[in-house]
């Protein structure tokens, strides 16, 4: 066979489900995981899990697994990324009614394992350990992209934190909005995955000039996040601020049913100056 043999239509090229939702703590992350399709298996990552948002939809449409690093040194201990291989490898090969896998936080996972390996060796790990624990991320990643390819939506909820980047050409610097693990191993799950969207509380003003609070959804490309969505229909240029943002309207973007020309234009206030540095680091963008 050679290789003009395997060549085959566009049609059957794979596509992934994986979904990121990044965002500050209380912005609404868990409650948009919460509209994927059930069954639903959501993976709480140490204590870092929001599923408590999740109680209302009742034991028939999510299950709950808690995920945590055991103790280093005692007998058949693991970390957390070991074990999430684990299911991810159970979840692939057995029978399941699941059809949508949540985690919360993958941003937790990085730090998990870190505080694992150097409690296990008691003391800080050395750059090519740390360079052992991207394959580690890199693997995990894989795996997820694998299985989001078959009947399971995969979404990564994950925390944010600023970085500040120098363009190589002009030099200007800018705030970049990136997934709360170091700068490479946030990349390497970023790139793969099909949608990335950045979800805030914000204020809105309305019409007649009064204000509201909002949870909004951040769909599309913007210039100081890696936020994206691979679609169907047509290419979404530049993205805009969604209320109330579910997965049925996430499957009516993809599907170039709903452009970014139909979608809400929201009045977001977004505020020059905050006492709060952390408020600063998510809102000045």
């Amino acid at each position: 066979m050679g290789m003009l043999d395997l060549v085959q239509g566009i049609s059957q090229e794979p596509h992934n489900k994986l979904t990121i939702l990044m965002g500050k703590p209380g912005s609404g992350k868990t409650t948009v995981a919460g509209t994927f399709p059930k069954q639903m298996l959501y993976v709480a990552i140490d204590t870092d899990g929001g599923g408590e948002v999740l109680k209302g939809y009742g034991d028939d449409d999510i299950k709950v697994i808690h995920i945590t690093s055991d103790v280093p040194g005692t007998k058949d201990s693991k970390h957390v990324q070991v074990k999430l291989m684990e299911l991810i490898a159970e979840l692939k090969a057995k029978k399941h009614p699941y059809k949508t896998v949540v985690i919360d936080a993958y941003s937790s996972i990085e730090e998990g394992v870190v505080n694992y390996l150097e409690k296990a060796k008691g003391k800080k790990l050395n750059l090519e350990e740390r360079g052992g624990i991207a394959t580690l991320m890199l693997n995990l990643r894989n795996a997820l992209v694998e299985l989001s390819r078959g009947d399971v939506e995969v979404v990564c909820i994950c925390h944010i934190k600023d970085k500040e980047c120098t363009d190589n050409t002009t030099g200007e610097k800018s705030i970049m909005i990136i997934p709360k693990m170091s700068y490479n191993n946030g990349n390497v799950l970023l790139e793969r995955a099909s949608a990335v969207i950045y979800c805030a509380r914000k204020t809105i003003i309305n019409e007649d000039g009064s204000r509201r609070v909002a949870f909004l959804s951040y769909v599309g490309a913007h210039p100081n996040m890696d936020t994206k969505l691979r679609t169907a229909g047509k290419k979404i240029e530049s993205g805009l601020y969604i209320e109330d943002f579910t997965y049925d309207k996430l499957q009516e973007i993809i599907n170039g049913e709903k452009v970014v020309e139909k979608m809400e234009k929201l009045n977001v206030v977004e505020p020059k100056e905050t006492t709060n540095e952390e408020n600063k680091q998510e809102e000045e963008w």
